[in-house]
């Protein structure tokens, strides 16, 4: 989990977009490319623009769970 943090950080401060592998709640895994629009660091989630590499669209997600990020 803290490098997970880690890496969040480093792409917020950057700027860039980071590649995710995150769990939904269908307990299905899904590959994301992410960038991060904003942080609730109360709830631990994140704001995010995503393009999801399945389906090959981008969609806005306002609720990403920081511990659903494998």
């Amino acid at each position: 989990m803290f490098t997970i943090c880690r890496v969040l950080f480093r792409a917020i401060h950057e700027g860039r977009w980071v590649k995710i592998e995150y769990r939904n709640q269908q307990n299905e895994q899904t590959v994301f490319w992410i960038g991060i629009k904003n942080l609730d660091p109360w709830n631990r989630t994140l704001d995010v623009e995503g393009f999801s590499l399945k389906q090959y669209s981008i969609d806005r997600y306002k609720k990403i769970f920081i511990a659903s990020i494998m």
